[in-house]
């Protein structure tokens, strides 16, 4: 669910169900299409035979309503990362397993593969500033840090502090989202996906050296 303070206008939000689907579905094509930085308020509007000023009664501007769309289909990756954390308490083994199975279904097994394809490879610091101004608080930079430190359980850890657990944190988080650029970048089918996401973190929790 879309929380308060990260929705449309009123007016959108006055339309009925069947009209804001219409809505939101133009917009989702086009964001599709294109990545944001080259979407466009006139393709969304040509969808759906207004004029291009009826778009501002219900988006105060593109980047709102992209941002909107992501968050409504839950395409956020630190939010799906701490829901994968709660629902396993903790154990971040399980929890990059079924955060894995979760990023998989959208990247393989979603509608919204396109979508998240733009995403992933066409943002820049720009876009990447907007959007963690636009996320709910506990998903955003730090504050995203601090809550799923507080949650993973480091009795289950080869780890002495939450400095050290931090560092981990930064290094696991660039790791996903590396290799789910790169899954894109490289057009990798979900096959091939798995077997480099399940090697590194093979490698990530066991190690590479014999013992």
């Amino acid at each position: 669910m879309v929380k308060e303070g990260n929705m449309p206008k009123n007016t959108f939000n006055n339309l009925s169900e069947h009209r804001q689907k219409e809505i939101i579905d133009a917009c989702i094509e086009e964001f599709k299409e294109k990545p944001i930085t080259e979407a466009s308020v006139v393709n969304i509007t040509n969808r759906l035979s207004l004029a291009r000023s009826a778009f501002y009664k219900y988006f105060s501007n593109i980047e709102e309503c992209y941002f909107y769309i992501l968050h409504r289909e839950n395409l956020d990756l630190h939010r799906i990362f701490i829901e994968s954390l709660e629902d396993n308490n903790g154990d971040i083994e399980k929890t990059l397993k079924d955060y894995f199975e979760r990023i998989t279904e959208i990247l393989f097994d979603s509608d919204m593969k396109k979508l998240f394809r733009n995403f992933i490879l066409y943002k820049n610091k720009t876009i990447d500033e907007k959007w963690e101004m636009y996320k709910s608080d506990g998903c955003k930079g730090e504050k995203f840090m601090s809550k799923s430190i507080d949650i993973i359980d480091i009795n289950l850890l080869n780890i002495d502090s939450r400095k050290e657990i931090k560092d981990v944190f930064v290094f696991l988080q660039s790791v996903v989202h590396e290799i789910t650029r790169q899954a894109f970048t490289n057009d990798w089918e979900k096959e091939e996906f798995v077997y480099h996401y399940n090697l590194i973190i093979k490698w990530c929790l066991g190690g590479i050296v014999r013992k």
